[in-house]
Parts: C-alpha cells; structure tokens; sequence
C-alpha cells in the first residue's frame, strides 16, 4: 500500500488530496480502506496559583490534546485479483483548531 498527501496544504477546515495505491499479492476479498488523518496540538501555557497565606507562583505548563479525527472511507468492500493494483484519489479533512482565541507563549500542531 503507498499513501500519498499533500502536506504543503494542511490549512485547518480544509481538504487535502491524497492518492491511494493498494496492490494485492495474493488476491481475495477487503472490507474496504480508511484513511485518517491524526494530529495533537500542544501549546505551552502559564498557570497561577495562589496559597492560603496569599503568595502567588506561577508555573509554565505544555497541554496537548488530539485533534479530531474524520476516517474517510477511499476503497468500498471489494474483491482483487492477485497482482491487482488499485489506485484511487481522495480528499481529506483538515480538522479545524480550537477558538480562535488562543493567550499563551507557544503553539504548536503535529
């Protein structure tokens, strides 16, 4: 199988074109092929606290959280014959990223 994907376009809210190429060694029958595209936004952020005797600190943490995922289905159920190769295009969702409203010192999606 080779999976190919445009990652000079990966905008959030947007589609991606990919190609499929499935090649079959032996033949017989698939329930099919889904691609998804999977991401984790990490952002580094500061956190205040304050102690019961009033002292504030103020801590630098990193969250992460995984993007959502959209599986889209490339290749239905079906049968290949043996050395079959099967090549499809496609277009994927970009999930789209939290509010737009974001107040820290980094930002980052992978």
């Amino acid at each position: 199988m080779l999976l190919d994907l445009s990652t000079t376009d990966l905008l959030p809210g947007r589609l991606v074109d990919g190609t499929l190429a499935l090649t079959s060694h032996d033949g017989g029958e698939i329930r099919g092929v889904r691609v998804t595209l999977a991401g984790t936004e990490r952002w580094r952020h500061d956190v205040t606290t304050t102690d019961a005797n009033g002292h504030s600190r103020t801590e630098t943490r990193t969250s992460e959280e995984d993007l959502p995922a959209v599986p889209v289905q490339v290749i239905a159920p079906t049968t290949l014959g043996a050395g079959e190769t099967r090549t499809v295009s496609f277009q994927l969702p970009v999930p789209g990223l939290g509010p737009p409203t974001f107040d820290a010192p980094e930002l980052a999606v992978e």
